[in-house]
């Protein structure tokens, strides 16, 4: 084969491969260009579909605290968020309830802005517990006027009460979580008064029971009473203000020094908010 012949078919052969190459390159180029039209075939007609609709996004939770203008509540996730609202009667503390979420504004407790709020599941036990609960305290504080004809139910009431307080156990078929804050600060504010009284007029008694398990019950009783004002002065000021004043009142009747408590936490921070309300300012 002269030189010719063969430069002939190395050119055939050249333009043979790249007619191959530039025909691939096309079917590539139209597969690609029919994936997109389908692809924006597809998304026209889902707006199309939803034109006029708007999605919003829902939040279930339990309502864990109630105010006159407030639900404080917790999501599936354990976190907190406070509703500013005028609860109704059936928002009672235990509820679920189902919510459209708006904004939230970063703080403790988040503030969430809702459009929406659904009751799921009542919680229509808890809705005389505040005031069944507020007058059972009040009923055994008023027997020690008669202390000695009420010896008995006046002990018994005494540590239905302090179990309730103190370790969460049921009173009245209620617990501890059946009450606001508002009215949890109440009751501690009554038991003070009680293991007071008890001391007066059954001394030893705490004692004698359930071996040690109601020792330190006033530490105790203060303790709470402070760790939950300062919860509640986090997103109540109305409550968090009456129970620091109440607490005015407190140390000087019960001689709550604040030696006592600088002795009952090694907590620097705690300290520094007890101090707040020892002192009766508020930040």
């Amino acid at each position: 084969m002269n030189k010719k012949k063969l430069k002939r078919k190395l050119n055939e052969l050249k333009n043979f491969f790249k007619s191959i190459r530039f025909s691939t390159l096309y079917k590539i180029a139209g597969v690609l260009l029919l994936i997109f039209t389908l692809y924006m075939v597809i998304t026209t007609l889902n707006k199309s579909k939803h034109i006029g609709e708007t999605k919003e996004e829902t939040l279930t939770a339990t309502i864990i605290d109630k105010g006159e203008n407030y639900l404080l509540i917790l999501d599936n996730q354990k976190n907190e968020y406070l509703i500013e609202k005028r609860p109704t009667e059936e928002e009672t503390i235990g509820s679920t309830i189902s919510l459209s979420i708006g904004n939230i504004i970063d703080g403790s407790p988040k503030i969430l802005r809702t459009s929406s709020l659904e009751m799921i599941s009542p919680a229509t036990k808890n809705q005389n517990a505040e005031a069944i609960i507020l007058e059972y305290i009040k009923k055994t504080n008023r027997m020690f006027s008669n202390a000695t004809e009420n010896e008995s139910e006046i002990e018994i009431r005494f540590l239905n009460i302090m179990n309730f307080l103190i370790y969460n156990e049921e009173l009245e078929e209620h617990t501890l979580n059946d009450l606001s804050s508002q009215s949890r600060i109440a009751t501690l504010k009554i038991a003070l008064s009680l293991d007071t009284n008890i001391e007066n007029f059954f001394p030893g008694f705490k004692e004698r029971e359930g071996n040690g398990k109601y020792s330190g019950l006033k530490e105790k009783i203060i303790t709470n009473y402070l760790n939950l004002t300062c919860k509640v002065c986090d997103y109540d000021s109305n409550t968090c203000n009456q129970s620091i004043t109440d607490f005015q009142t407190m140390k000087e009747t019960f001689a709550i020094s604040w030696n006592n408590l600088k002795n009952w936490t090694n907590d620097s921070e705690r300290l520094k908010d007890w101090y707040q309300i020892y002192s009766g300012k508020s930040e």
